[in-house]
């Protein structure tokens, strides 16, 4: 990428995309790791999907293109909270402070990290667990966290208000129209997904070839199970798909989060081949050898060397949770087998 080409993607940081549909509102910066904040329109009622983080976008941008759209802020029935990942949800408060009528809701299976957004969550604790970290150092960890991440956010982190969860699929009325929560879990547990009844998908964090999957013995399978679920639609059922952060390889700016739902699909599949591929070719690579899940990442992410030494030490690099979750659900199948020395975690086959 040119540096005049950076720039330009720079400079559409921060942006509002309007559609008759919806209003997405970009993070000012560092699009990976920052989500939109998206306005589900209706002809007289609306629905907020994710908080963001503080100013990141900030609540009275938010505000300020409501008045301009005359949009009522006692219109704005929900607050949807799609996972529990602080950049989706850190902002609950500013939202709920400012939209009196608004309701929050979520998945009950993310609703404890939502609620309690100082405590490490369990998926992390697994994560450095089977990355070879002992209990005590597991334990530190957590309480540097619960101190740090208020740096990190920029807020102090009370416990958040929650109105309701839901553990299904369920249909949420919007005035005259209804809005589908689809449980597409994977990235985390109780991650959500929304289909609107103007046959647009709203998939937050559950995306072709997601970064991060939840470090733990069933993730790999939810995965599986919630592309098979998303593919089975077809495009008389949706026709479009917006994304929660926006992918900036692609060259119009203005679509950066939005496709038509044969493309994505089509990259949903590839995503699904892509799984049972490296789910074949890892007992293969571990024949006779002995490797932690660093070595094993390295085997089916070709771009794994490129995390900063500082994420490695500090932090779970998002390619290693893949790394763990595809040899949990190999150690399931009997397909490898765990070797431990010297309190490590290896995997052979």
């Amino acid at each position: 990428m040119s540096r005049e080409s950076k720039k330009n993607r720079i400079n559409h940081f921060g942006k509002i995309i309007k559609d008759p549909d919806f209003i997405i509102f970009r993070p000012n910066n560092h699009y990976r790791i920052n989500s939109n904040v998206i306005l589900i329109k209706t002809d007289d009622e609306m629905a907020l999907l994710e908080s963001g983080k503080k100013d990141n976008p900030s609540i009275h941008k938010l505000i300020h293109t409501l008045n301009k759209e005359r949009i009522p802020l006692k219109t704005v029935k929900y607050l949807l909270i799609s996972h529990a990942h602080q950049d989706h949800y850190a902002n609950i408060r500013q939202v709920q402070q400012n939209f009196h009528h608004i309701n929050t809701y979520c998945h009950e299976k993310d609703a404890r990290v939502i609620r309690l957004p100082f405590l490490l969550p369990k998926t992390w604790k697994e994560g450095l667990h089977y990355n070879n970290c002992k209990k005590s150092t597991i334990n530190l960890y957590a309480f540097y966290y619960s101190v740090f991440s208020n740096v990190y956010f920029q807020s102090i982190q009370f416990p958040n208000r929650i109105d309701g969860t839901f553990k299904h699929d369920i249909r949420l009325r919007l005035g005259n129209e209804k809005i589908n929560i689809l449980h597409t879990p994977g990235h985390t547990e109780g991650h959500i997904s929304v289909l609107d009844s103007r046959k647009n998908l709203y998939l937050a964090d559950f995306v072709p070839n997601t970064p991060w999957i939840d470090p733990n013995p069933f993730s790999l399978n939810a995965m599986i199970h919630s592309i098979k679920k998303i593919i089975s639609f077809d495009s008389t059922q949706i026709h479009r798909a917006i994304r929660g952060h926006g992918d900036i390889r692609r060259e119009q700016p203005n679509e950066w989060e939005i496709s038509n739902w044969w493309d994505e699909k089509a990259r949903f599949r590839k995503f699904l081949e892509t799984i049972n591929s490296t789910l074949d070719l890892i007992p293969t690579k571990l024949q006779g050898k002995n490797m932690n899940v660093y070595q094993i990442t390295n085997l089916f992410n070709e771009k794994f060397h490129r995390y900063s030494a500082i994420m490695r030490r500090f932090f779970i690099p998002p390619a290693v949770t893949w790394g763990i979750a595809y040899t949990l659900k190999l150690h399931q199948e009997g397909k490898v087998s765990l070797v431990k020395q010297k309190s490590k975690f290896l995997w052979t086959a």
